[in-house]
């Protein structure tokens, strides 16, 4: 009796100790990983149809990762549709101002991909950047990163104004355009020119992730990288 006591102890322990070792595991996720001053869009719609503070985060990310492994890069373009966001949590895709944990963060950009880069005349970035909006607003619509600024004639789908880093887009000149692989498999636009897969150590996701991360705190807004007239 007494011994089957014991076994019975000892096997309560243990099951406790499992219990608190998962409540423990799991914390980490539930931690506040970054903060978010205003609520942030994440919904296919919105990015799939003008400049989004989520799209900027993102895009700025790709650079950022991109320059840490020391390889020169103009400017980052990504699709809308690699975007997401946890459903269960937030059902209308809109993010409210509040603490974001790493999961929840990571939720936000659906596929983590390695990111590439193409070496693309001015000419060729400017019929990228005019395939996003062929559609508009269901196409396959990029959102862009600080340094460029585009211009965009919605009712002829032409890009009318294009700069990087303040400074006219040379259509003959070369840039280092990079963004999410699947974007560049996708592409119709030349193929003459030089692309580079796995230009940074992070992929998509993580890039993104440990972007918004080192920040701590995101203040969502829109910086007129995208101008669409109508």
């Amino acid at each position: 009796m007494t011994q089957a006591l014991g076994l019975a102890l000892v096997m309560t322990l243990l099951l406790a100790a499992g219990m608190l070792a998962n409540v423990v595991g799991a914390e980490p996720d539930d931690t506040v990983a970054v903060r978010l001053t205003a609520a942030l869009t994440a919904r296919r719609a919105d990015l799939g149809a003008s400049e989004q503070a989520l799209g900027n985060l993102a895009a700025d990310a790709i650079v950022a990762a991109v320059r840490a492994d020391g390889k020169p890069i103009d400017c980052a373009v990504l699709p809308a549709s690699i975007f997401g966001y946890d459903s269960l949590r937030y059902r209308d895709g809109v993010i409210p101002a509040s603490g974001l944990s790493r999961s929840s963060l990571r939720s936000l950009v659906r596929f983590n991909l390695p990111i590439g880069v193409v070496a693309m005349t001015g000419a060729e970035l400017q019929s990228l950047l005019e395939s996003g909006v062929v559609e508009w607003p269901s196409g396959e619509f990029l959102q862009v990163s600080q340094a460029l600024r585009v211009s965009i004639d919605l009712a002829r789908r032409s890009v009318v104004s294009l700069s990087i880093a303040g400074q006219p887009v040379d259509l003959n000149a070369t840039y280092r355009v990079a963004s999410a692989v699947s974007l560049w498999r996708n592409w119709s636009g030349s193929r003459s020119t030089n692309y580079e897969a796995n230009v940074a150590k992070l992929k998509l996701v993580d890039a993104f992730s440990e972007f918004a991360i080192r920040r701590s705190e995101i203040a969502p807004r829109l910086e007129g990288r995208i101008e669409l007239i109508r």
